[in-house]
């Protein structure tokens, strides 16, 4: 088949959205299709490569209580058409389709059997509500509607009512299995890592008050923290009144993200909502990390309370502190949990996944 995937995000852009097109694009070429990714433009190109197709201009805003990214363009709309006229897709693959810009142009525009998936998860939505009957019309002509979980179905289905496959994003096993740990962390002290955007959503600062209680009830404990964001102000005010030993990484270089997990006990994810799913927590158990996560949609259809992870309530730093020293003080515990969350990745394998999704576009195509 050739196929299309369209996308606003895309590398170099660092977002869980990246992330699934990107390993899709692999994984369906391996499979042995023809495959493009058809994204907005950004200022710095790290990743060049022919058969990633860009245009416009990348813009970021915020929504959904994250930072989303949207193209811009004066001629999208003929841009598009020119490029569906000329690689004449089997499948037209869109991230979101129902998204401003990129994906709900590329659904007006396609001239083939196309399939939406829907990769967030919101209570409600004043965007969608009001535009829902300018939409309607185009949401029909997405022959397969993919939903990465039960959250991100329940989301969706609150506006535009239909028939939804559940298949997850996936991650790659490979990366995060067989890194190393990073030496400057492997000292003795028990690390408790977080990895994500530091954005109100992701619940970091409630992660660091609760590293306050840990540090009174555990001896030789770091918080390790990966990524950068608009919080990041705040949250670094919060652990100067906290103290300890906690290491502001920054943003992660893609090949020591996998040794930041494996130099670490407890993998923590305090967000407060809107997570469809969470590759943080895919990459946790490749890794062989035990979970400390807040039990939320999305978040619990991945992490098996007491099997893989723990699961406590969101913004409550005093029951995140709780899980995270049971785990700090149970060695037996972690070990167990690591192997349960080794055995669960297994499940969300890329290769698992693409195999999944290409049989989904042959059934469409037949």
């Amino acid at each position: 088949m050739k196929i299309g995937l369209v996308s606003d995000t895309c590398y170099p852009f660092p977002s869980g959205a990246a992330e699934y097109v990107y390993n899709l694009f692999l994984v369906l070429k391996k499979l042995g299709h023809e495959v493009r990714i058809v994204t907005s433009s950004y200022g710095y190109r790290t990743l060049q490569d022919s058969d990633i197709i860009r245009l416009g201009r990348t813009v970021l805003l915020p929504f959904n209580k994250a930072m989303v990214t949207l193209t811009f363009g004066t001629n999208l709309i003929s841009e598009l058409k020119r490029i569906f006229e000329r690689e004449r897709f089997d499948i037209l693959h869109i991230q979101g389709p129902v998204g401003p810009t990129l994906p709900l142009l590329s659904l007006i525009c396609s001239n083939t059997v196309t399939v939406g998936i829907f990769a967030s998860y919101y209570e409600r939505s004043r965007l969608l509500g009001l535009s829902r009957p300018l939409i309607r019309k185009y949401f029909h002509k997405l022959k397969g509607r993919i939903c990465i979980s039960m959250a991100a179905k329940k989301a969706i289905s609150k506006y535009f009512d239909g028939d939804y496959t559940i298949i997850p994003q996936g991650i790659d096993l490979g990366r995060f299995s067989g890194s190393r740990d990073l030496p400057q962390f492997a000292d003795g002290k028990l690390n408790i890592l977080f990895v994500g955007r530091m954005e109100e959503r992701k619940g970091l600062r409630y992660l660091i008050q609760a590293y306050s209680r840990v540090m009174s009830d555990v001896d030789g404990v770091r918080l390790l923290i990966v990524g950068d964001g608009p919080e990041k102000r705040r949250c670094l005010s919060i652990a100067e009144h906290v103290g300890g030993d906690i290491v502001f990484a920054g943003r992660s270089e893609f090949n020591l993200l996998p040794r930041y997990y494996r130099s670490s006990h407890i993998f923590c994810s305090p967000a407060t909502g809107s997570e469809a799913q969470g590759i943080v927590l895919l990459e946790a158990l490749a890794s062989g990390t035990p979970v400390v996560a807040s039990d939320i949609d999305g978040y619990n259809e991945v992490i098996t309370e007491g099997s893989d992870g723990l699961l406590v309530p969101p913004k409550d730093p005093e029951s995140l502190a709780r899980g995270i020293v049971e785990l700090c003080r149970n060695k037996d515990m972690r070990k167990r949990m690591a192997s349960e969350g080794l055995k669960k990745a297994e499940l969300y394998s890329w290769d698992r996944i693409g195999r999944a999704l290409e049989a989904y576009y042959v059934g469409l195509l037949q």
